[in-house]
């Protein structure tokens, strides 16, 4: 082969993975997050995979200490999660998308507690 065949061949591989990576997702909702959602002021640690995203969250400013377990997903900006107490008797869901720039990126969006109280409900990365 020639080199200038080889270049070329090389310079469209890294195009198409740069690509592919970029579409994999282009937020990183990991880390631990203050909730406000409705009166109510949460802890949110999140791990995101892929588009797959997971934790727990609990509540700061009442005194149920139970941990609520936390997945969802994530499709570029926006995030959807789904979360429940151990017994199903509180069931959440969250819907939002990341805002702002650099430092000050947080999310917010809308949530219903059981489907039927709804509220907004916004969050900003601790670390």
């Amino acid at each position: 082969m020639k080199k200038s065949t080889l270049i070329y061949i090389g310079i469209t591989i890294l195009v198409e993975l740069l690509f592919i990576s970029e579409g994999i997702t282009k937020e990183n909702f990991s880390g631990k997050w203050y909730v406000y959602a409705g009166n109510t002021r949460y802890i949110m640690n999140l791990t995101q995979r892929g588009h797959e995203i997971f934790g727990n969250m609990r509540a700061t400013n009442r005194n149920n200490s139970l941990p609520v377990s936390v997945y969802g997903s994530v499709n570029e900006r926006m995030i959807s999660i789904n979360a429940y107490n151990r017994n199903f008797t509180i069931i959440f869901q969250f819907k939002g998308a990341m805002i702002g720039m650099g430092s000050g990126r947080g999310v917010c969006g809308s949530m219903t507690i059981n489907n039927r109280h709804n509220h907004k409900w916004h969050a900003v990365r601790y670390d």
